[in-house]
């Protein structure tokens, strides 16, 4: 499994000779793979950009969009030259996934106080993280792994594709 990355630096100004842009596609294109676009420099466009935003409108009723409306997609970012968007389904989503199989503090010392409960509640175990925890004989133990994590570390369930 992969070590969970670390976020990207701020860049302060676009490294010398190259472009900015305003629009997702070609950033994408440019750029190949950006986690964050939003603290790249080249990216000076609106939030969520327009031309990923059309796309998605043109997809069949539901692919995509939340009931609010396609604009509000929560993330997007950029994969081998590709946009990808999230849609946020709750707290830790569309951000990186904690792969660490060590228990958190927080774990330890609910297991000490509950020290056979069948499963560590996600407020105690963070929504970030990919396994699904409980408490035997006082110690956090995983269960399970309940989600996939991409080559940059993201949650794979959460991120889809713009379609070309």
């Amino acid at each position: 499994m992969a070590p969970s990355p670390t976020p990207d630096a701020v860049p302060t100004a676009p490294p010398a000779g190259h472009a900015t842009y305003t629009e997702g596609l070609p950033y994408c294109a440019a750029v190949g793979t950006v986690d964050f676009p939003e603290r790249d420099p080249r990216y000076v466009g609106p939030k969520r950009p327009e031309d990923i935003v059309e796309i998605l409108k043109a997809e069949p009723a539901g692919t995509y969009a939340r009931p609010a409306g396609y604009e509000l997609f929560s993330a997007w970012r950029c994969v081998e030259g590709a946009p990808h968007v999230c849609f946020a389904h709750g707290p830790g989503s569309c951000v990186y996934a904690r792969t660490s199989d060590q228990p958190t503090q927080a774990m330890i010392d609910f297991c000490v106080e509950n020290p056979e409960f069948s499963y560590i509640i996600l407020q105690v175990a963070g929504n970030d993280t990919i396994y699904s925890w409980r408490c035997t004989a006082g110690v956090p133990e995983i269960t399970r792994t309940v989600a996939e994590v991409d080559g940059q570390g993201f949650v794979v369930g959460d991120w889809r594709p713009v379609p070309r």
